[in-house]
């Protein structure tokens, strides 16, 4: 679960670059991601700590989330857990697009499905 939740949680941004040692591979992404979908008690736990991790940035950030994925602040927090999480389970995301959020880079895969697409 850690490579699951840490791009679910996208935690702090790096500089670009090469494959680093704590990037998330695409085989614990599969693994874990089979896990959370056949695993309620999981993927409540993994959509709770996501939606505290929102919480807990500050409000410019939960306004900038809000607005780049066109939804009121109030359902920030759950719709950006939701698309994530619904990305690595439908498979259109993938390690590649958690490592560069990781980096603070976006990919196309990861902007269509922030915003719904």
């Amino acid at each position: 679960m850690i490579a699951f939740s840490a791009l679910v949680l996208i935690a702090g941004c790096q500089d670009e670059g090469s494959r680093r040692p704590n990037d998330i591979t695409q085989s614990n992404i599969n693994r874990e991601t089979r896990i959370v979908k056949n695993d309620p008690a999981t993927r409540a736990m993994v959509m709770n700590d996501c939606r505290a991790n929102v919480r807990r940035g500050s409000a410019k950030d939960r306004q900038n989330i809000a607005v780049f994925m066109k939804v009121p602040v109030s359902e920030a927090a759950e719709t950006f857990c939701s698309r994530i999480v619904g990305g690595l389970e439908s498979g259109r995301l993938t390690a590649a697009d958690g490592n560069a959020l990781k980096r603070g880079r976006i990919t196309p895969a990861a902007l269509a499905v922030l915003q719904g697409e």
